[in-house]
């Protein structure tokens, strides 16, 4: 199984597409990052709940948690979160449970 570093190797920036939504002339803009971020999280009964993230600069508080997922890799787990910021863009959150650090996986944009 490779490491950390072989994995976060291959996860380069890329756009993945621009999309228009029908009727409403507007674009969307997804994009894969795997970024590392710094996250604020209420850890409650077991669960992870994320609270608010800094991306560039910028703290995101969250609004909603619109799903959630996890993964195992190796001997620990990753967990994927989908959350909504104000307006109606997306982020996918991960947190890694091997190194405890959270990364911005993937971002859905208005635009």
């Amino acid at each position: 199984m490779p490491g950390k570093e072989q994995r976060n190797k291959k996860r380069t920036r890329r756009k993945i597409a621009v999309r228009q939504i029908p009727g409403e002339g507007t674009q969307m803009y997804f994009e894969e990052l795997f970024e590392p971020i710094d996250v604020i999280t209420y850890f409650q009964k077991g669960k992870i709940i994320p609270l608010k993230f800094r991306w560039n600069g910028r703290v995101y508080k969250i609004q909603q948690v619109n799903g959630f997922w996890k993964e195992n890799q190796g001997y620990g787990q990753q967990y994927h979160f989908s959350v909504q910021v104000d307006g109606s863009d997306c982020f996918e959150l991960l947190f890694d449970s091997n190194d405890f650090s959270w990364q911005l996986a993937r971002v859905c944009l208005e635009g």
